[in-house]
């Protein structure tokens, strides 16, 4: 799947999980572009100002966001990083309605992402896929006519293989 996402996007696309109150990158498929991102797998980052992370945190309960929420001091990484918790729930709830989530330079300036969910058979949310670049070809116009779609429909391939759909969550 994330071959496919960096194939057809020639952008960074990664398989992430979260781990206590961080978002880790545990496979990645590179942009063969001179301008890319570079490979973080292994590496923990802010649940909070990630696409990957708040397109997990999103469908989780009120109560296990709060946990994790709370067990990570909300920090500003850059000017456009959401630190009010009020903000970041009401994020959280459109990402819900969406379905997909974007980090518009919240965790690194001049990189936008667009993550997604991925379940498994019982439909709860157990990793997401994200597809990262630089935002001056993160246009808006590309997001919303390739990228997004190109992410929602990797994530649903990437449940369906986990069984979501076909057990008692689909």
């Amino acid at each position: 799947v994330l071959d496919e996402i960096s194939e057809k996007s020639n952008e960074t696309a990664y398989l992430a999980v979260i781990r206590e109150d961080r978002v880790v990158y545990v496979d990645v498929m590179e942009s063969t572009r001179p301008v890319r991102v570079v490979s973080r797998v292994g590496v923990g980052l802010p649940v909070y100002c990630s696409a990957v992370g708040k397109a997990q945190i999103a469908f989780e309960s009120l109560d296990e966001v709060d946990r994790i929420l709370s067990e990570h001091t909300i920090q500003r990484f850059t000017p456009h990083t959401i630190t009010d918790r009020g903000e970041l729930l009401a994020h959280l709830e459109l990402v819900r309605q969406q379905g997909y989530s974007l980090d518009d330079e919240e965790y690194d300036e001049g990189i936008r992402c667009v993550g997604v969910p991925v379940r498994d058979y019982t439909g709860r949310v157990v990793a997401g896929i994200s597809i990262s670049g630089p935002a001056y070809r993160f246009t808006d116009d590309r997001l919303r006519d390739e990228l997004i779609p190109l992410a929602i429909d990797a994530g649903k391939k990437l449940s369906a293989r986990l069984g979501y759909g076909v057990g008692i969550g689909g």
